[in-house]
Protein backbone atom coordinates (compact mmCIF):
# COMPACT_ATOMS: atom_id res chain seq x y z
CA UNK A 1 0.00 0.00 0.00
CA UNK A 2 2.66 2.76 1.12
CA UNK A 3 4.87 1.85 -2.48
CA UNK A 4 1.86 2.05 -4.38
CA UNK A 5 1.30 5.57 -2.68
CA UNK A 6 5.31 6.14 -3.52
CA UNK A 7 5.13 5.19 -6.43
CA UNK A 8 1.91 7.26 -7.40
CA UNK A 9 3.10 10.35 -6.44
CA UNK A 10 5.19 10.59 -9.40
CA UNK A 11 3.02 11.10 -13.82
CA UNK A 12 -0.09 11.55 -19.41
CA UNK A 13 -2.97 13.06 -18.79
CA UNK A 14 -6.90 12.86 -20.02
CA UNK A 15 -9.07 15.45 -18.99
CA UNK A 16 -12.43 15.58 -19.82
CA UNK A 17 -14.32 19.04 -20.77
CA UNK A 18 -18.16 18.60 -21.50
CA UNK A 19 -20.79 21.28 -21.74
CA UNK A 20 -24.53 21.34 -22.13
CA UNK A 21 -25.44 23.42 -25.13
CA UNK A 22 -29.08 25.00 -25.16
CA UNK A 23 -29.98 21.98 -27.41
CA UNK A 24 -29.92 19.51 -24.71
CA UNK A 25 -27.59 17.69 -25.63
CA UNK A 26 -23.94 17.16 -24.54
CA UNK A 27 -20.88 18.43 -26.77
CA UNK A 28 -18.11 16.30 -25.05
CA UNK A 29 -14.23 16.22 -25.89
CA UNK A 30 -11.08 14.28 -24.15
CA UNK A 31 -8.09 15.65 -25.37
CA UNK A 32 -4.79 13.64 -24.15
CA UNK A 33 -2.51 15.71 -22.45
CA UNK A 34 1.05 14.16 -21.37
CA UNK A 35 3.00 16.32 -18.76
CA UNK A 36 4.91 13.95 -17.45
CA UNK A 37 5.31 9.78 -17.03
CA UNK A 38 7.44 8.14 -15.33
CA UNK A 39 7.05 4.20 -14.85
CA UNK A 40 3.69 3.25 -14.44
CA UNK A 41 2.36 6.92 -12.73
CA UNK A 42 0.56 9.31 -15.00
CA UNK A 43 -0.06 13.02 -14.02
CA UNK A 44 -2.58 15.09 -16.00
CA UNK A 45 -2.56 18.87 -16.80
CA UNK A 46 -4.92 19.28 -13.90
CA UNK A 47 -2.42 17.60 -11.18
CA UNK A 48 -4.77 14.02 -11.09
CA UNK A 49 -1.69 11.29 -10.87
CA UNK A 50 -3.16 7.25 -11.61
CA UNK A 51 -1.40 4.52 -11.72
CA UNK A 52 -2.80 1.26 -13.98
CA UNK A 53 -3.17 -1.67 -11.79
CA UNK A 54 -5.00 -3.65 -14.47
CA UNK A 55 -5.73 -2.87 -17.62
CA UNK A 56 -8.98 -5.09 -18.36
CA UNK A 57 -10.32 -5.56 -21.64
CA UNK A 58 -13.44 -4.41 -23.75
CA UNK A 59 -15.18 -1.16 -24.13
CA UNK A 60 -13.42 1.81 -22.52
CA UNK A 61 -15.14 4.69 -20.17
CA UNK A 62 -15.54 7.64 -22.11
CA UNK A 63 -16.73 11.28 -21.62
CA UNK A 64 -20.67 12.02 -20.93
CA UNK A 65 -21.24 8.28 -21.21
CA UNK A 66 -22.71 6.47 -17.64
CA UNK A 67 -20.50 3.96 -16.55
CA UNK A 68 -20.35 1.56 -13.85
CA UNK A 69 -17.12 1.72 -11.31
CA UNK A 70 -16.63 0.32 -7.89
CA UNK A 71 -14.31 2.23 -5.32
CA UNK A 72 -12.38 2.07 -2.14
CA UNK A 73 -11.60 5.68 -0.66
CA UNK A 74 -8.24 6.54 1.75
CA UNK A 75 -7.12 9.73 2.62
CA UNK A 76 -3.40 9.90 1.61
CA UNK A 77 -2.92 11.22 5.46
CA UNK A 78 -4.50 7.78 6.27
CA UNK A 79 -3.84 5.15 3.67
CA UNK A 80 -3.97 2.17 5.80
CA UNK A 81 -7.99 3.26 6.72
CA UNK A 82 -10.78 3.11 4.18
CA UNK A 83 -12.83 6.20 4.25
CA UNK A 84 -16.07 4.89 2.40
CA UNK A 85 -16.62 2.38 -0.42
CA UNK A 86 -18.97 1.17 -2.88
CA UNK A 87 -18.93 -1.73 -5.49
CA UNK A 88 -21.28 -0.14 -7.71
CA UNK A 89 -21.58 3.48 -8.62
CA UNK A 90 -22.91 5.56 -11.44
CA UNK A 91 -20.21 8.12 -13.21
CA UNK A 92 -20.63 10.31 -15.99
CA UNK A 93 -17.30 11.29 -16.52
CA UNK A 94 -17.44 15.10 -17.17
CA UNK A 95 -21.31 16.21 -15.88
CA UNK A 96 -20.10 17.51 -12.70
CA UNK A 97 -22.12 15.65 -10.47
CA UNK A 98 -19.05 13.83 -8.97
CA UNK A 99 -15.66 15.34 -7.54
CA UNK A 100 -13.57 16.32 -10.79
CA UNK A 101 -10.75 14.29 -9.87
CA UNK A 102 -12.89 11.42 -9.96
CA UNK A 103 -14.69 12.31 -13.14
CA UNK A 104 -11.19 12.71 -14.71
CA UNK A 105 -9.70 9.66 -13.51
CA UNK A 106 -12.03 7.25 -14.50
CA UNK A 107 -11.35 7.71 -18.17
CA UNK A 108 -10.30 5.62 -20.43
CA UNK A 109 -10.57 3.24 -17.91
CA UNK A 110 -11.52 -0.57 -19.64
CA UNK A 111 -14.06 -2.93 -18.03
CA UNK A 112 -12.48 -5.30 -15.23
CA UNK A 113 -9.52 -2.51 -14.69
CA UNK A 114 -8.08 -1.51 -11.64
CA UNK A 115 -6.70 2.41 -11.25
CA UNK A 116 -5.49 4.12 -8.26
CA UNK A 117 -6.11 7.45 -8.41
CA UNK A 118 -4.41 10.12 -5.97
CA UNK A 119 -6.74 13.29 -6.11
CA UNK A 120 -5.24 16.79 -5.20
CA UNK A 121 -7.33 19.09 -2.63
CA UNK A 122 -7.85 21.06 -5.76
CA UNK A 123 -9.78 18.11 -7.80
CA UNK A 124 -11.32 17.03 -4.29
CA UNK A 125 -12.82 18.66 -1.69
CA UNK A 126 -10.80 21.73 -1.55
CA UNK A 127 -9.40 23.51 1.40
CA UNK A 128 -12.52 23.47 3.38
CA UNK A 129 -13.87 20.46 5.64
CA UNK A 130 -16.41 17.90 3.51
CA UNK A 131 -18.23 15.31 6.47
CA UNK A 132 -15.34 13.74 7.72
CA UNK A 133 -12.91 14.70 5.47
CA UNK A 134 -10.61 17.37 6.34
CA UNK A 135 -10.05 20.44 4.13
CA UNK A 136 -7.08 20.12 1.91
CA UNK A 137 -7.01 17.03 1.88
CA UNK A 138 -5.70 14.42 -0.86
CA UNK A 139 -7.80 11.39 -1.89
CA UNK A 140 -6.84 7.96 -2.95
CA UNK A 141 -9.41 6.37 -4.85
CA UNK A 142 -8.89 2.24 -5.62
CA UNK A 143 -11.20 2.50 -8.66
CA UNK A 144 -12.47 -0.90 -10.79
CA UNK A 145 -14.25 -0.52 -13.59
CA UNK A 146 -17.41 -2.80 -13.56
CA UNK A 147 -18.89 -1.27 -17.04
CA UNK A 148 -18.01 1.25 -19.47
CA UNK A 149 -21.40 1.87 -20.72
CA UNK A 150 -21.43 0.65 -24.01
CA UNK A 151 -18.79 0.78 -27.27
CA UNK A 152 -15.98 3.44 -27.56
CA UNK A 153 -16.33 6.25 -29.79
Amino acid sequence: MTKRLLVALGLCAVTTACSLDTTSSFNCSVPTLVTDHRGDTVVTVTGLKYIDLETGAGDSIAACRPASVGYVLRLAAKPDSIFDQSDSVTVVPGSGSLIPGFEQGVVGMKEGGERLLIVPPQLGYGPNDYRDIPGGSTLLFDITANDAGGPSN
